[in-house]
């Protein structure tokens, strides 16, 4: 009876315990004027035991400040496409609340339901048409040491420019916002804070593990003789993570630039799950602080703006090179899985890993061409100048017209006498100088 009970409650515990990666990923949160829409994405993903499965329906739960079980809308599966363990929906909303993305599923193999969804959902902001909209990106993932930004992006519901008369920057929770860390009125803030090229973007030096969290923008501007101020509700999660070699990144050595060139990175994914999201990186030079690629076209530096795009799953392809020579380009990897049991629910990790880096060598044709040019061109007058000189003594030599020359070579006749005919009257070591110039010459007697 005792060992009965006891494979009970082992069954019930390794159940309770079995991983489930199922989750529902979505943004923190959305800011919007009002009477406009938004599109929220909802990214699902599930086990590969699962398959194949039959989607029966997906649903937007709302509620004021956390989700309720009111259905906002409803989308049946034949309204809805889906690519193997992911997809993505939309749903159009036009007021503020807290939205969150359920999906239902068939396992045909078990024949069982299965439903699960964001629990912390998307936190739409209504702003009036006095305030402005802040965007920031949902999270950024990084490497300890790097140079990181984290953009603040704001705008006015009739897109007109605004001069800002302040910026801050504080970390930020679901509790509200922590201690400032930047203050652009303040000159005293710690120097591994600062803003961007005078933008409202932070810029945090030298970033470690300890530098993981929420960062959330505040921003105040002038208007008529009132002062306005607008902060994100809900900020950017920046990512940090120590140096690992689990994505097996390769890529080549060097390459020598001849637009355009293209540069090979290949990585290994996960075998065991689908990712949530991938995000491909190229950063420049040790710094890690410049983006030849990166998937907000507004975070590409402004070398290489315009200039790179994505070839294949990660190689970069480089239509423009400047210098400097031997820059090295890493390829940066970062993918975002779900890691959810049935304790923690609908939880994500992070992984980010570079390359050891490709050393691109600047080679110029053009400049190559010219100089192979002037070298030939040197080396053939050379060769003219040459040939003239030893066709003018030749000539002076058989024609006898300057008395000078033959005073100067050998005195005697209007001619040049054979070199054997003054052996006795000239140093051997100089002789045999002078027959070496003037054997072809065909002298005579």
């Amino acid at each position: 009876m005792n060992l009965l009970l006891y494979l009970c409650m082992s069954a019930l515990l390794v159940s309770c315990n079995e991983k489930k990666d199922f989750c529902a990923d979505q943004p923190y949160g959305i800011e919007l004027f009002a009477g406009q829409s938004v599109t929220l994405p909802c990214t699902f993903v599930f086990p590969n035991t699962w398959n194949p499965i039959s989607v029966t329906s997906f649903a937007l739960r709302f509620g004021n400040q956390i989700c309720s079980n009111e259905e906002f809308s409803n989308i049946a599966a034949k309204d809805f496409n889906h690519n193997k363990n992911r997809a993505i929906f939309s749903f159009n909303v036009t007021k503020a609340g807290c939205f969150c993305c359920r999906v239902r599923l068939e396992v045909k193999s078990s024949k069982q339901q299965e439903q699960f969804q964001n629990l912390h959902g998307t936190t739409l902001t209504v702003k009036d048409k006095n305030s402005m909209t802040i965007h920031q990106p949902q999270y950024i993932p990084a490497l300890s040491g790097d140079t990181v930004i984290i953009p603040c992006n704001y705008s006015t519901i009739d897109g007109s420019s605004i001069s800002l008369s302040n910026v801050q920057w504080s970390t930020c929770s679901d509790k509200g916002s922590g201690p400032s860390l930047f203050n652009s009125s303040d000159k005293r803030h710690n120097s591994q804070f600062s803003l961007f090229e005078e933008l409202a973007h932070l810029q945090i030096k030298q970033v470690n593990i300890s530098d993981s969290g929420f960062y959330c923008c505040r921003v105040e501007w002038n208007k008529t003789g009132t002062v306005y101020s607008t902060q994100r509700v809900n900020g950017t999660q920046l990512i940090i993570k120590e140096k690992t070699n689990t994505l097996n990144i390769n890529q080549s050595t060097e390459e020598v630039f001849q637009s355009p060139t293209t540069i090979n990175c290949s990585f290994t994914e996960p075998q065991d799950k689908d990712p949530v999201w991938v995000g491909i990186y190229w950063v420049v030079g040790e710094s890690r602080d410049v983006f030849a690629y990166h998937p907000d076209p507004a975070m590409i530096h402004k070398n290489y703006t315009g200039k790179t795009r994505l070839v294949g799953k990660a190689n970069l392809l480089l239509e423009d090179f400047q210098g400097p020579d031997n820059t090295t380009f890493y390829c940066r990897v970062a993918i975002r899985s779900c890691v959810t049991t049935r304790e923690q629910l609908n939880t994500f990790d992070m992984k980010v890993e570079e390359g050891a880096g490709t050393v691109l060598r600047f080679y110029d044709s053009s400049q190559s061409h010219s100089s192979l040019a002037l070298f030939a061109g040197l080396i053939v007058s050379m060769i003219f100048i040459f040939i003239a000189t030893l066709a003018l003594f030749c000539f002076v030599k058989r024609k006898g017209r300057y008395p000078f020359f033959n005073h100067l070579l050998l005195p005697g006749k209007n001619s040049f006498h054979c070199v054997s005919n003054f052996q006795a009257a000239v140093d051997p070591s100089v002789l045999s100088s002078f027959q070496a110039v003037f054997d072809p010459c065909a002298c005579t007697a």
